[in-house]
């Protein structure tokens, strides 16, 4: 076709340039869809009167021999999809509206009552909650060890070394202002630093380390690095029940001193037997600077 159209060219329009002669191409290449030459505005148009019919099956608008989809003369015409009949083409036929409610009624009725995932996501907002709903129990000078997080329960021993001079400095700080308490963060899994610590009661003072009994795993975040690791110790929130009964608790004091009376074994016992309440009265005191008001007596012994 593209050679048919330049022979029937009139001779006033062979010396045409070779920019025109690209855009006369690319007009002709732009209706492959129904192999039928639109060239409008060219000199061309009277000899191919099917232009305009062509154009008006693609979807273009035709004025005086030139398309109005913009341009200079030579335009590729705009086809312009239908979004309706492509989708009625899809409606089932032969359903009467008698059916088409009973089927809207099936979908309504499918979705009612829980999901599969129903009780995974409530389980999931719960623990949600239960991360937001907790108190600080007490801040305290932590150590980091990169051996894996163990199962220790209340009372049992954990022993702490330090090296370096951050923890040096930690383990006077709490022996100056904590009575001794401490934390200690292990890996954990795939953690680097597990999100919980261990608070540790302390027990004897080794020189250059501890020897503490397990108060706990606490969830925890971290107050500051420098000079050494500050973490803050959180908890659930206690009941409103577990408050009651917390007032007629002993004094943190007097457990402290209590167990300081006994020997390792009993220490160990009594700590396990105690309430989690208790573990928390007795943190908070020691983070407090409970244990450097009673002097000598609240001292660890070697």
């Amino acid at each position: 076709q593209t050679n048919s159209a330049l022979v029937a060219m009139p001779s006033a329009n062979r010396g045409m340039s070779w920019m025109r002669l690209c855009s006369l191409a690319t007009a002709l290449l732009a209706c492959s869809r129904c192999w039928q030459p639109c060239i409008l505005d060219h000199g061309l148009a009277a000899a191919m009167p099917s232009a305009p019919d062509c154009l008006a099956r693609q979807g273009a608008t035709v004025s005086g021999g030139r398309a109005l989809s913009g341009g200079r003369g030579l335009l590729v015409p705009r086809v312009r999809a239908r979004g309706t009949a492509m989708r009625a083409e899809r409606v089932p036929e032969g359903l009467s509206l008698e059916d088409m409610i009973k089927i809207a009624k099936q979908r309504e009725a499918a979705c009612d009552g829980p999901y599969a995932g129903a009780d995974a996501l409530q389980e999931a907002v719960a623990e949600g909650r239960a991360k937001f709903d907790m108190e600080v129990v007490a801040e305290l000078p932590c150590v980091f060890t990169g051996e894996e997080q163990p199962v220790r329960g209340p009372g049992d021993d954990i022993g702490c070394n330090f090296f370096d001079l951050r923890y040096q400095k930690a383990w006077q700080y709490a022996k100056s202002q904590t009575g001794g308490a401490f934390a200690i963060r292990y890996k954990k899994g795939n953690l680097q630093k597990s999100d919980e610590v261990f608070g540790l009661w302390p027990a004897s003072d080794r020189g250059h380390g501890l020897t503490g009994l397990s108060l706990g795993l606490y969830a925890c975040s971290v107050v500051t690095v420098h000079p050494f690791p500050i973490v803050r110790l959180l908890a659930p929130v206690e009941s409103e029940s577990s408050r009651l009964a917390s007032i007629d608790d002993p004094p943190a004091a007097e457990l402290h001193l209590f167990l300081r009376s006994l020997r390792r074994d009993q220490q160990r016992a009594a700590m396990a037997d105690m309430e989690p309440r208790f573990h928390r009265s007795l943190m908070r005191w020691l983070a407090s600077g409970g244990a450097s008001s009673l002097g000598d007596i609240g001292k660890m012994p070697r």
